[in-house]
């Protein structure tokens, strides 16, 4: 079940101002009656929804819920609540501890991220602004690979809707289902300015989108690494960015 709760988000800007607990368990708590407290008032249940049935695969980032932090638009300090990104609708929701759900729009999104269960750095998702190389990235969050200095490696994940073929069936002609297929793009966002570029992972690539910063292409030039797949780009973007002082 998933709760709409558009006009009671206004009120989530005053939660996140709260204090916040000496321990995990008072966070745990506050973080919990914020969320019944917000959800008890003025929104719409919507009941079980057949949207997605027929289609193989999911909508989500991820299956299942996972522990994060969402920061509002205004505010300084994050909500902690299980959640979920469907990233064929552009949709964060997060749960209640009642076991329901609310849409959080994107809009009001600073940034949110999910908390590894075993320590470690978050996975961090920043909203995405429009760019005029980049229309797509209206109205999404983006996945911060490399949280540069000059720039930003982004990866935007996103999934479609595809016909292929059902593997249960058979003859000439066998039978087509609609299918969410995933769909990766890489960006380059400079942290003065806001520019953000398209980018591909492919040597050529980076190059053709460093060629206005001279000092970043020539040191992409003088290391002769190879870059064919995600975490590469991302480690060479991470070297340039250490690497340039100017």
């Amino acid at each position: 079940m998933r709760i709409h709760l558009l006009p009671c988000l206004l009120l989530l800007p005053a939660l996140a101002h709260a204090q916040m607990p000496g321990s995990a368990a008072e966070q745990t708590t506050e973080n919990a009656q914020n969320m019944t407290n917000v959800g008890d008032k003025n929104f719409d249940v919507v009941s079980f929804n057949k949207r997605d049935d027929g289609v193989r695969g999911t909508p989500m980032l991820y299956a299942g819920w996972r522990m994060g932090e969402v920061l509002l638009v205004g505010n300084t300090k994050p909500l902690r609540m299980p959640l979920k990104y469907d990233v064929y609708r552009q949709e964060l929701r997060a749960r209640r501890p009642a076991g329901d759900s609310i849409v959080v729009p994107l809009l009001r999104v600073q940034e949110f991220s999910w908390l590894p269960a075993g320590g470690g750095a978050p996975q961090r998702f920043v909203r995405c602004m429009a760019s005029p190389l980049a229309p797509e990235l209206v109205g999404t969050c983006a996945e911060v690979l490399v949280p540069g200095q000059r720039w930003q490696l982004l990866k935007l994940s996103r999934k479609v809707l595809t016909q292929e073929a059902d593997p249960s069936s058979s003859g000439l002609q066998p039978l087509m289902v609609k299918a969410f297929k995933p769909l990766t793009t890489y960006y380059l966002r400079w942290t003065t300015g806001g520019r953000i570029e398209p980018v591909k992972i492919k040597r050529a690539a980076l190059e053709s989108a460093l060629v206005k910063q001279p000092a970043a292409l020539a040191a992409l030039r003088a290391r002769r690494l190879s870059i064919g797949n995600e975490a590469e780009l991302a480690a060479v973007v991470a070297a340039l960015d250490a690497s340039i002082t100017e």
